[in-house]
């Protein structure tokens, strides 16, 4: 399973770079909640989370990023149908620096056809992306 989860990241990093929130979103579960540590949100409409996910897209988007590259650092199987996924998340720029690193941990369910759906993303370094976001619009 630590495979298809790494193809699973890879092709939501790929939904992030085709600056396409609505097949972000379609990675998400509902209701999905997100938690960072000035935020806590459930999303149970996909119009709000598209919405969300188009900000952030927008932020990494003025800060010129246009590569995200996935990294798993723990991966914990809680059931068979649910995986917890420690990861970092490294963006970089048109010139292959990368100008950001991130940490992120998601709760996955597998779904009865074995597809895999993000239920909850815990978002560590939050601030980070804001710094960046600042920094390139200064």
């Amino acid at each position: 399973m630590p495979e298809a989860s790494e193809q699973f990241l890879q092709n939501y990093a790929k939904a992030f770079e085709q600056n396409d929130p609505a097949l972000a979103a379609s990675f998400c579960l509902l209701p999905t909640l997100v938690v960072s540590d000035d935020r806590r949100a459930v999303f149970e409409d996909r119009a709000d989370l598209i919405a969300s996910f188009q900000g952030l897209i927008d932020i990494l988007d003025t800060a010129n990023v246009v590569k995200h590259e996935p990294e798993i650092k723990k991966f914990i199987r809680l059931s068979p149908s649910i995986i917890f996924i420690n990861m970092r998340w490294q963006f970089y720029d048109e010139n292959a620096i990368c100008c950001l690193t991130c940490s992120a941990s998601y709760t996955l369910q597998k779904l009865p056809g074995g597809e895999l759906k993000i239920i909850i993303a815990v978002l560590d370094d939050d601030k980070s992306i804001q710094k960046l976001f600042r920094k390139n619009v200064a």
